[in-house]
């Protein structure tokens, strides 16, 4: 039997279209191979749950050598036979070898998504609040190319504003050139602390600040020359980062590149009567005609942008220029009303012709006087550099094994920072728990790394071939394993759907404690029946396979021992 061949005998039998059936494969959570939600069935078709019932059983019983049933509430659960599952396996794994494609790897979609991710800040050093928006935002481009998508992956530098007038003025009058070349970045950011204290005695400031600003966009040569540096600055900082981190994007556009299309966008929905001034002379338009009742500000009474406008510009500029068919914001939730502002005015100016997604996310929490609560930057910014150094040190701690690498180290630790963010769903505030993070039974990246070493390690040990394509000789032991190796390619599917990469962490779990069970059950290296040991050591390699790759489009390595 086939899943595609029950469907779509399932659907004959209703009268129903295909995709009308929801199925659930989530074997943990239904505790079944297979489930069918009955609830939307009986709702668009107006069916009594008996009725249902007595259909589906007419279908099933032609099936009762591959399977067994119950109904549970509105739900079908089904139990495939060994034999069915892993003939469903070897099939999977044939179809992707056919095309010339890794397991779980769909084929190409025709369809390109942007995605707008890092956003880091110029003359400011790479702080531990920059982390989500580029942990996340990696893994769903590695999860949306897996899909089939073809992906441009858009750091949104914030390189423009008033700030940038404030690192310079602070520059000029307390800073030197011989300590920013010494220090960097993190020089830059102490400059601009400065000037943020200095600014509570003579709110004054802020206007010199706008004046060099004014002055850059008037072409002044000192200021573009300062500008230039520290946005050199800022970018070899960024990344050194990113590098650590894994991460390439394959774009690095700021706010400055905008400006020009920005101001002329706005000086044409003025002209149009779309836009107005309003109170003070600020630049609004006006939303009520796409439900929201508060109108999105372009330009402030002085005339400055804000993020509204830049980002405006940056999508009418996305859609002229790559033509994608979405484009995903991972920023943080706090965001979600400027994100509906802007998506309204998009569709109001007719520039919807790619989806547009808010992918947001929780905040980053601590532990304060007993209470999590979200980190406060009013105790200083913590530097992403510092958080590495202390999870290193832990991981040597805990690992303290002189056949671990340099490397092998770094995986783990970069691994564990990474997992922590992406173990539950996105917009779940976080918190960095170094005993959770490295809990080497629990849901870690640790657990997860381990497994592939300790079942490499035993594949190994074995000096056996297993590259053999039968696993009919398998016992009923491995059927977990079976099942959830059969799921992979349904996890990457929902969530790239969904933008949720903690599905994939979820499955991989699943996987690895499956795998775990099955190999302190099996005693394989012990195992007479030859072909029995051949196919259990086949299918931890597929584990060891599948739970790496997992890892992959999570952005996470596996080491080479721990």
């Amino acid at each position: 039997m086939t899943i595609d061949k029950l469907n779509q005998n399932i659907a004959e039998a209703l009268n129903i279209p295909l995709e009308d059936l929801v199925w659930k494969l989530d074997q943990a959570k239904f505790k079944a191979d297979l489930v069918l939600v009955l609830a939307p069935l009986l709702s668009k078709y107006h069916l009594g749950i008996k009725e249902l019932q007595n259909s589906l059983i007419e279908v099933l019983e032609d099936y009762s050598d591959d399977l067994s049933y119950n109904f549970v509430g509105a739900y079908l659960n089904i139990q495939l036979k060994l034999e069915v599952q892993i003939n469903l396996l070897i099939e999977k794994l044939r179809q992707a070898n056919g095309l010339g494609l890794e397991y779980g790897q769909a084929p190409a979609k025709g369809q390109l998504a942007i995605v707008d991710f890092i956003g880091l800040n110029i003359a400011k050093p790479f702080s531990v609040g920059h982390l989500r928006p580029t942990v996340q935002g990696w893994a769903i481009i590695q999860i949306l190319r897996n899909a089939g998508y073809q992906v441009i992956g858009d750091n949104h530098l914030g390189d423009w504003g008033t700030p940038f007038g404030m690192w310079v003025y602070a520059y000029l009058h307390w800073g030197s050139k011989e300590a920013i070349e010494k220090r960097g970045v993190y020089e830059l950011n102490d400059l601009y602390i400065k000037f943020r204290q200095a600014l509570k005695k003579k709110p004054e400031l802020i206007e010199e600040a706008k004046l060099i600003l004014r002055k850059l966009e008037n072409g002044d040569p000192k200021v573009k020359e300062l500008y230039d540096w520290f946005y050199q600055l800022s970018v070899k900082d960024m990344d050194q980062m990113l590098s650590t981190l894994g991460v390439k994007a394959d774009q690095t556009i700021g706010e400055s590149f905008y400006q020009d299309r920005a101001n002329r966008m706005v000086e044409e929905l003025l002209q149009s009567g779309v836009a107005r001034k309003g109170d003070g002379g600020a630049v609004i338009v006006e939303l009520d005609d796409q439900g929201i009742e508060t109108p999105i500000m372009l330009k402030k009474s002085d005339g400055s942008n804000l993020y509204s406008t830049s980002d405006l510009a940056t999508i009418d500029y996305r859609l002229e220029h790559w033509h994608p068919d979405r484009i995903i914001y991972v920023v943080s939730t706090e965001q979600s009303f400027h994100f509906n502002q802007l998506f309204a005015l998009a569709k109001k100016l007719g520039l919807d012709q790619a989806k547009l997604i808010h992918a947001g996310f929780g905040n980053i929490d601590e532990i304060t006087d007993g209470k999590r609560a979200k980190i406060s930057s009013r105790k200083g910014v913590i530097l992403l550099k510092d958080l590495i150094s202390q999870v290193l040190e832990y991981t040597k701690q805990q690992f303290s094994n002189d056949q671990l690498s340099d490397q092998d180290y770094s995986k783990i630790a970069i691994g564990a920072i990474k997992f922590a963010d992406l173990a539950q769903h996105r917009k779940t505030s976080i918190l960095y728990d170094f005993d959770k993070m490295f809990a080497l039974n629990g849901y870690s990246s640790v657990y997860l790394q381990y497994t592939v070493v300790r079942l490499r390690s035993l594949i190994n040990k074995a000096g056996i071939d297993t590259s053999i394509k039968d696993l009919s000789k398998l016992d009923q032991n491995a059927k977990s394993v079976v099942v959830e190796l059969s799921r992979f390619g349904q996890v990457l599917e929902d969530s790239a759907n969904e933008l949720l990469p903690h599905r994939v962490s979820e499955y991989l779990y699943g996987l690895a404690k499956e795998a775990n069970r099955l190999y302190e059950h099996s005693r394989v290296l012990s195992e007479d029946n030859l072909e029995l040991k051949r196919a259990k050591l086949k299918l931890f390699g597929l584990s060891a396979q599948v739970i790496t790759r997992g890892l992959e489009l999570l952005g996470i390595e596996v080491p080479d021992r721990m």
